[in-house]
């Protein structure tokens, strides 16, 4: 048998060695260590690094993002030193925030974005720079697959889902941010698809026209609604505000930033690499519709009528502060047939694709 794991030099074999010699094969001068891994230590790993990185800016697969993905986030373990000494906020330390803070900043940096999140720009700038400046390259594929809206840089998953990597990191910034969920009054699913249902009740308001007269009898008034509801339907998911890469994206953020929160509550170190390498291995589009009757506390096992699953989520976005702040900021004067016909749009989809 060998005398040690060094290639018979002697070096002593490592407390947390993750194979075992059972046997050894003799070839006339020289043998054949017969190992097998020995269920202790995890003898796989996580990634293999490739020689060449893909930069492949149409429609990028998942894969490949999520290689270029590992790179960026070892560049931000190398930079986070930099703020130890300097604050003990999470999201200017930890490599995870340090890298959502920088795909989501392309797309939501200034305005109501950055005091949704309220974060700064110390780490997101430093950060840019570093980037920049180690992997130019890298920089400049992640700022063109976060910056614009352009279909030809949405990521694409396994079931064919398209991703908008930079409303993704924005959404998962919403849920997953220490700070924002004991602290902010504003409810996180307006960094998600909170945002998106209002800009798509603002579009079907604008198509509707003026205000419904107070006037109109019972039978007028539903006609008028659901002829909102058929609006809502063609562009839920289509070319409008709310459209398929933000259903996708929206649901993937409740789920890796719920993730990423329990991660940090519970001391669980791990990357946003294998955070999302992890999700997107088991991504359906099942998942992705349950995700949503999570986050409006439904059971996700169950089956809901469209009016059940329309009021719930009614419900949802018309709380004190949507009434009295974002709806006046993104509604554009919405009623409340504009809002429930964008519910009733929204459970059909569900309720159709779960």
């Amino acid at each position: 048998m060998s005398s040690g794991y060094s290639g018979n030099l002697g070096f002593k074999m490592p407390s947390n060695w993750a194979f075992d010699q059972f046997d050894e094969i003799e070839i006339d001068d020289w043998a054949i260590d017969k190992v097998v891994s020995n269920n202790v230590y995890n003898s796989s790993v996580d990634r293999l690094e490739s020689t060449t990185p893909n930069y492949n800016l149409i429609n990028p697969s998942i894969d490949d993002v999520l290689d270029n993905l590992y790179t960026l986030e070892t560049l931000a373990n190398d930079f986070k030193s930099q703020f130890l000494e300097t604050t003990t906020q999470i999201e200017y330390i930890d490599p995870v925030y340090i890298v959502l803070n920088y795909l989501r900043h392309h797309k939501y940096a200034e305005g109501s974005f950055q005091l949704t999140l309220n974060m700064d720009t110390s780490s997101t700038t430093g950060f840019f720079n570093l980037v920049e400046r180690e992997n130019p390259d890298l920089h400049d594929y992640f700022k063109a697959l976060t910056k614009v809206d352009a279909q030809e840089n949405m990521v694409i998953d396994k079931v064919e889902g398209r991703i908008d990597l930079g409303h993704l990191a924005y959404t998962i910034l919403g849920y997953g941010l220490p700070s924002l969920n004991f602290f902010n009054l504003i409810p996180r699913f307006w960094t998600g698809w909170g945002g998106d249902f209002a800009t798509l009740t603002g579009e079907i308001t604008l198509m509707r026209g003026p205000v419904p007269d107070p006037t109109l009898n019972q039978q007028e008034y539903s006609d008028l609604l659901f002829a909102q509801i058929d609006r809502a339907r063609l562009l839920l998911g289509a070319n409008s505000t709310f459209n398929f890469e933000d259903i996708c994206s929206d649901s993937d953020g409740i789920a890796i930033g719920n993730q990423i929160l329990y991660n940090y509550k519970n001391s669980v170190r791990t990357s946003l690499y294998l955070t999302l390498r992890d999700y997107y291995n088991n991504i359906s589009t099942s998942i992705r519709m349950k995700n949503y009757l999570t986050e409006l506390s439904l059971d996700p096992e169950l089956t809901y009528t469209v009016t059940e699953l329309a009021t719930k989520i009614y419900s949802t976005v018309n709380g004190l502060l949507e009434t009295f702040g974002l709806w006046e900021k993104f509604g554009n004067g919405a009623d409340y047939l504009d809002k429930y016909a964008v519910a009733h749009a929204l459970a059909e989809y569900i309720i159709n694709h779960k």
